[in-house]
């Protein structure tokens, strides 16, 4: 945790770190929100968040190099699972600062609501489908500066053990 600041301000600045990472990514601004995260990074949906990454199937399960590599194909390739491209809405709450945050990292448990729409007509799956994904989050934070880098992210979806739709945006 960062020793210079108490619980609570801890709190507000990992709160609005969150606040910021998802206006990017409702922005579409994905190459700044790439930015956010560290160089040995790893994000996570994993199906049993109760095995380790290394041991099980997971939704996703990307080091630094794979994330880069969803990133070029969302921006740089045609996509069909991404034609067109999702929109996106990003609500978060009951933001936790785990006390026991150690190894020069804090720990952040938050519960987040993600809206997700892709534009379009009766020709394809779940296009101009609403639909809502509720998750519970933990971000590994480090210090960067006067702000926060994303060492690690795991994104539990609520219904993570039932078939899934597309889930080629990020989360």
């Amino acid at each position: 945790m960062m020793a210079t600041m108490s619980l609570s301000d801890v709190t507000a600045a990992a709160s609005a770190f969150l606040f910021q990472e998802a206006k990017l990514l409702d922005d579409a601004r994905i190459r700044d929100w790439h930015a956010l995260y560290t160089d040995d990074c790893h994000y996570w949906v994993p199906i049993d968040e109760t095995r380790p990454a290394t041991e099980c199937a997971a939704i996703i399960n990307d080091n630094a190099l794979a994330l880069e590599e969803r990133i070029y194909h969302l921006l740089e390739t045609t996509f069909a699972a991404q034609t067109p491209k999702s929109r996106t809405l990003h609500f978060i709450t009951n933001v936790f600062i785990d006390p026991a945050s150690g190894d020069g990292a804090t720990v952040v448990h938050s519960n987040q609501l993600i809206f997700e729409l892709r534009t379009g007509d009766y020709r394809q799956v779940g296009l101009g489908e609403l639909r809502p994904i509720p998750t519970s989050m933990t971000h590994e934070l480090v210090r960067a500066g006067d702000s926060f880098k994303i060492r690690s992210k795991t994104i539990r979806i609520i219904d993570r053990d039932m078939p899934q739709s597309n889930l080629t945006f990020l989360l």
